[in-house]
């Protein structure tokens, strides 16, 4: 009763204000709750590293290439291909085995020149991400 006779007391229009107030309030407690429930799934797979590291340079030959993920890869519905300086791009097999973030491929690096590792990974959140990964082929071996 005492709560009817207080909004008595105050006109329309501030209760109007009060409502649109607590209203406000309201979703920023909701949002910051949100905010603080923790993360099931991350919304893309990011490439945290490679090994080599994008822009290195590599003597010429076989070499194995590691892309470190943030999240558990699809490794069945992933793809990796390498385009060589002639522009030539070439299927890497990726494999099967290894740890569920990490993707190992062999790639042959028999020509001087940059190279450019192409990647395109579905993460086990069922995303689609893409992206490079510059390589530089010395002239000879050290």
């Amino acid at each position: 009763m005492f709560i009817c006779q207080a909004l008595n007391l105050i006109g329309e229009s501030d209760l109007t204000v009060f409502r649109s107030t607590g209203a406000a309030l309201f979703g920023i407690i909701l949002a910051a709750l949100a905010a603080l429930m923790p993360q099931t799934a991350s919304a893309h797979a990011i490439l945290l590293g490679s090994t080599p590291a994008a822009g290195s340079t590599v003597p010429p030959g076989s070499q194995t290439i590691e892309l470190h993920f943030n999240s558990r890869i699809d490794k069945k519905r992933s793809r990796i291909s390498l385009s060589s300086p002639d522009k030539h791009k070439t299927v890497l097999a990726i494999a099967p085995d290894g740890q569920p973030d990490i993707l190992d491929v062999t790639a042959v690096l028999d020509q001087p020149g940059d190279y450019v590792l192409h990647w395109q990974v579905l993460a086990v959140d069922g995303h689609i991400t893409r992206g490079e990964v510059p390589l530089t082929v010395s002239k000879s071996a050290p």
